[in-house]
């Protein structure tokens, strides 16, 4: 046969062979996703490397929950859900994995990633796997990104989402792939089930209030410690908020009206109408202003340490107010936190601004006395203002999670606390700049 015959018979050939190694790599590939994952059955597993090479299979993490994280550093809405992640992993990484899964993305968009988180305050210490080919996300059927998958101890899914989620999320879903939720028997002074409304500090430690009372608690270097029951006639009552000025502690409770604690002894506060105090706010230096909330009713306001009380004013009494704030030594200056925002009286409630830039539930608020910074506990950690509201941005540094409460201590400017509804507590002793979880102890 002539070199020119072979040379004929090989370029008729090739095409077929094309097509015979296609249809081989296509076979071999549509192999490795013939476990696709699917709610109810076992996840599929897989090996990839961390960012410094190293090998991780999921396989690997069984005996704990795993929450599959698939994302990508071009992606806004993880840049919001990704402190969430570091929050819960933080908390509970003693009890379910994070595994952040990026998609077709290289080592240096990642690394570059956690430094900008970190020159914002907040590392990044999560598990983070590379899926350059993108095989595991058409295993795990990626659509969007971000998208996650809840695993149980056992490697089976039991959940799927779309989009981001956050803290709260997580502790459900924890609850969904064990069975038991994630603060099972409770934590410090709130029971299972319960909420934690606020921390606050008063004339002898921290005190809290909860949807089963009023408790004492003292820190201790690393931990709290529940003293005792504050008042006992309020065990097992909700308590929604506390207000600390001049040596008197004000607690607003529900079905129980406003009380007053001073010097070992407590008042129940008269001249009020009729209803759920939510909400009370005493001016911090000297105490005798004290504005307080009830549902329906509106804004009362007291100018005589609250012996008696007047309407004060004109906000809006639908709104689903969480927490009061007045400003230091300026008496006529409030701030209200709704679910709806943040509102700002300069007038003693006669007018009010709301605070377009405030786009979360606001629960509770913290003014500083020196330099008018104000803290805000919101449905997604800590917002912060320089300048009465008008702009905010998130204290990264903060948990990202819901938070009902923050407190500065009269005493010390850099010694903050903030409170999660299940009862976590944490404490700053940099004015904001780091944090630490305390465990009941």
């Amino acid at each position: 046969m002539s070199e020119s015959m072979k040379r004929a018979r090989w370029t008729r050939a090739w095409p077929l062979l094309l097509i015979v190694v296609g249809v081989v790599v296509a076979l071999v590939y549509n192999a490795s996703l013939d476990s696709r994952a699917e709610v109810g059955k076992a996840a599929p597993d897989f090996t990839l490397l961390t960012p410094d090479g190293q090998e991780l299979s999921l396989s690997d993490l069984r005996g704990k929950p795993v929450f599959l994280h698939f994302w990508a550093t071009w992606c806004p809405t993880c840049v919001e859900a990704v402190p969430a992640w570091q929050a819960f992993e933080e908390r509970y990484g003693d009890r379910a994995t994070i595994l952040n899964v990026n998609v077709r993305e290289g080592t240096n968009l990642i690394r570059r990633y956690h430094e900008n988180f970190a020159a914002k305050g907040l590392e990044l210490t999560m598990t983070v796997v590379r899926d350059q080919t993108g095989r595991v996300a058409d295993q795990y059927l990626l659509w969007a990104i971000p998208e996650s998958w809840g695993i149980d101890p056992n490697g089976v899914a039991r959940e799927y989402l779309r989009g981001a989620f956050f803290f709260e999320d997580l502790q459900r879903m924890y609850e969904l792939a064990t069975g038991v939720p994630i603060d099972a028997g409770g934590v410090g002074p709130v029971p299972e089930g319960g909420t934690l409304y606020r921390v606050d500090f008063g004339p002898d430690g921290l005190w809290t209030a909860t949807s089963d009372g009023l408790t004492l608690a003292s820190e201790q270097q690393d931990s709290l410690r529940a003293d005792e029951t504050a008042w006992p006639e309020l065990a097992g009552k909700t308590v929604n908020d506390i207000s600390y000025a001049n040596g008197a502690v004000w607690v607003a409770a529900a079905d129980q009206g406003l009380w007053r604690y001073a010097d070992g002894v407590w008042h129940r506060v008269q001249g009020l109408p009729a209803g759920h105090v939510l909400a009370v706010a005493a001016e911090p230096n000297e105490g005798r202003v004290i504005y307080v909330w009830i549902p329906g009713a509106g804004l009362y306001r007291s100018d005589n340490g609250g012996s008696s009380w007047r309407y004060a004013g004109t906000l809006d009494s639908r709104l689903l107010v969480q927490g009061l704030a007045v400003v230091p030594g300026q008496p006529e200056r409030l701030f209200v936190g709704a679910l709806q925002g943040l509102y700002e009286s300069r007038d003693g409630g006669a007018s009010w601004e709301r605070k377009p830039a405030v786009e979360r539930h606001v629960f509770d608020i913290a003014i500083e006395r020196s330099t008018g910074r104000i803290l805000l506990a919101t449905d997604l950690g800590v917002m912060v203002s320089h300048d009465g509201g008008r702009t905010v941005d998130y204290l990264m540094s903060a948990p990202r999670r819901r938070l009902h409460s923050i407190a500065l201590n009269p005493n010390d400017p850099n010694h903050l606390v903030i409170g999660a509804p299940n009862g976590d507590v944490y404490r700053s002793d940099d004015a904001g700049a780091s944090w630490i979880w305390l465990p009941w102890s």
